[in-house]
C-alpha cells in the first residue's frame, strides 16, 4: 500500500506531466477502470462460489448414495467395507436375482 508521501509525489508528478486541465479527466478514467476491475473480480468470485457450491452438493449427494447402498448391503448381510459402489451393486444384484 502506498503511504501519504508516495501518493503526494505521484500527484505532483501527474500534475506536472499532464497539467491541471487534464488531471480531473485522468482521475475519472482511473476511477472507472478501478470500478470495472472490482466489478469483474466480484463477478468472477461469485461464479467460482456458485460452481463450488454445485460441486459440494454433488459430493454430498454421492456420499448419501453410497451410504444408502451400504445400508442396503448391511441389511442383506453383505459386508460393505472396502467395496466400491459398483461392487456393492453387483453383489446386491446377485443376491436379488
Amino acid at each position: 500500500m502506498l503511504g501519504n508521501t508516495e501518493i503526494l509525489v505521484i500527484l505532483i508528478f501527474a500534475l506536472l506531466l499532464f497539467g491541471p486541465q487534464k488531471l480531473p479527466e485522468l482521475a475519472r478514467s482511473l476511477g472507472k477502470a478501478v470500478a470495472e476491475y472490482k466489478r469483474a473480480a466480484r463477478e468472477i468470485e461469485e461464479e467460482v462460489n456458485r460452481e463450488l457450491a454445485g460441486v459440494e452438493k454433488e459430493i454430498k449427494e454421492a456420499k448419501d448414495d453410497i451410504n444408502q447402498l451400504r445400508a442396503i448391503a448391511k441389511d442383506m448381510n453383505i459386508d460393505p467395507m472396502d467395496k466400491s459402489k459398483e461392487e456393492l451393486l453387483k453383489e446386491i444384484k446377485k443376491r436379488t436375482s
